[in-house]
C-alpha cells in the first residue's frame, strides 16, 4: 500500500474489515492496543473504535484454505471523533497452504506478538524449553501452525531402502525432528545430514542433541571457514537415487525456531536438483552426499 503525503495529514490509523467467503461471515478485526481516552476496559476492542497505528500486527485467526477479502480503511481525527475515508483498497486472497506444485507453512511466532500470552497465559518460555512436553502440546501445536507436522510428514516419506534424505542444516537440536530422521534410517532409508559445526557455540548445541537422538553416524560436520550453512537450510527427498521433492525455508531444526520464532518453510515438488548439488559442493563431503544425478 502507498499514499500521497496529503492523505497522511490528520490520519489516526487504519481499520481492517475481513470477509471470510468460505464460512460466509464478515466483521471488523480486533486489536490489543487502545486509546486511553476511549478505552472501556475490553481486552480486544474493535479496530473500528481503536484503529491500528502500525503494522506490527497479524491475523492469528486466519484459517488454511479459506478465501478472505480484507478492506483496509484510513481513519482520521481524534480517538473521540473518528472519521473513516470512503476510499480504501480491498485486497483479496486465499489463505492457501496446498497446491499441486507446493505447500507453504508459516508458523506463529511469539516474538513481537501478545497473541500467545493471551491464548496461553499460564505457559511461560521456560515451560516450552526442552522437548515440547505433552503437557504443552496444545501450545506447541498453535505455535507450529502445521510447520512441525509438515516437516515430520516430509521426512516420513522416506519409507524404505529405495528412499533417501539429504539434509543441509545450521541449528540441529529439536529432538522430535531428529527422532524422525532416526526413524527413517531404521526404515533402511539412506539418510545423510550435513551440519554446520564451525563455531564452538554450534558444536556445544548441536552435538549433544545429535548424540541424544543416536544419529551421529548419519551426520557429516562442516567446519571450514566460509562454508557455513546459516541460510542454506533444506532437505531433499530422493527416490532410487534421484531428487523428487524439496523442503526448504527460514526455519532451523531448533526448538527456538520451531516453537517461538516465526519461520517459513516451503515444500516444493519437482524442483530439487540445484539443492542436491549444493549439498555436494565439497569433495570431502561427497562420501555422504554423492554426485548429483
Amino acid at each position: 500500500m502507498d499514499a500521497k503525503r496529503k492523505a497522511t495529514k490528520g490520519r489516526l490509523g487504519f481499520t481492517i474489515h475481513r470477509t471470510d467467503h468460505t464460512e460466509d461471515e464478515a466483521y471488523y478485526l480486533r486489536g490489543g492496543l487502545t486509546f486511553k481516552e476511549t478505552h472501556r476496559g475490553e481486552d480486544h476492542p474493535s479496530v473500528l473504535e481503536h484503529p491500528i497505528q502500525d503494522f506490527k500486527w497479524g491475523d492469528y485467526s486466519a484459517k488454511p484454505n479459506h478465501r478472505y477479502t480484507y478492506k483496509i480503511t484510513p481513519a482520521y481525527g481524534t480517538p473521540k471523533n473518528i472519521t473513516h475515508s470512503r476510499r480504501s483498497p480491498s485486497p483479496s486472497g486465499r489463505s492457501r497452504r496446498n497446491t499441486k506444485e507446493h505447500t507453504v507453512y508459516f508458523n506463529r511466532g511469539v516474538a513481537g506478538s501478545q497473541a500467545f500470552a493471551q491464548k496461553f497465559p499460564e505457559i511461560t518460555k521456560k515451560d516450552l524449553d526442552g522437548q515440547g512436553d505433552n503437557d504443552n502440546a496444545a501450545a506447541v501445536q498453535w505455535l507450529s501452525r502445521g510447520l512441525l507436522e509438515g516437516m515430520c510428514a516430509f521426512i516420513a516419506k522416506a519409507k524404505g531402502k529405495d528412499w533417501g534424505l539429504r539434509v543441509c542444516i545450521f541449528e540441529f537440536t529439536f529432538q522430535p525432528v531428529l527422532d524422525e530422521l532416526r526413524k527413517a534410517h531404521l526404515r533402511k532409508a539412506d539418510v545423510q545430514v550435513l551440519n554446520d559445526q564451525k563455531s564452538k557455540a554450534l558444536r556445544e548445541e548441536n552435538l549433544p542433541a545429535i548424540a541424544e537422538a543416536r544419529i551421529s553416524g548419519l551426520v557429516t560436520p562442516r567446519k571450514a571457514a566460509g562454508q557455513g550453512l546459516g541460510h542454506n537450510k533444506f532437505i531433499v527427498l530422493l527416490h532410487k537415487g534421484r531428487p523428487v521433492e524439496l523442503w526448504t525455508g527460514s526455519t532451523n531444526i531448533a526448538e527456538w525456531h520451531e516453537e517461538k520464532l516465526t519461520g517459513l518453510n516451503v515444500h516444493v515438488r519437482y524442483v530439487h536438483n540445484k539443492y542436491y548439488q549444493r549439498g555436494s559442493v565439497r569433495e570431502q563431503e561427497r562420501k555422504h552426499f554423492g554426485k548429483a544425478p
